[in-house]
């Protein structure tokens, strides 16, 4: 059977975990969702820039055809 600590949330008892991971685990985990949101920006941006440069190539390719 596993701790669990009693918090009211909105007038209604909310089951809490005990974390029992020490600061060090805590620590490389924080670090990795961190790694990941980065990694999400970063395609973000390349995804953002890709969609610029088709539509830069898009408006030039049109101009050949503007007597």
């Amino acid at each position: 059977m596993e701790k669990v600590n009693k918090s009211v949330v909105d007038g209604k008892r909310r089951r809490k975990r005990v974390s029992k991971m020490s600061s060090s685990a805590l620590l490389e985990v924080q670090r990795d969702i961190i790694e990941l949101q980065l990694a999400r920006l970063e395609l973000k941006r390349r995804r953002e820039w890709l969609r610029l440069q088709k539509q830069i190539h898009k408006r030039d390719s049109f101009k050949h055809y503007v007597v």
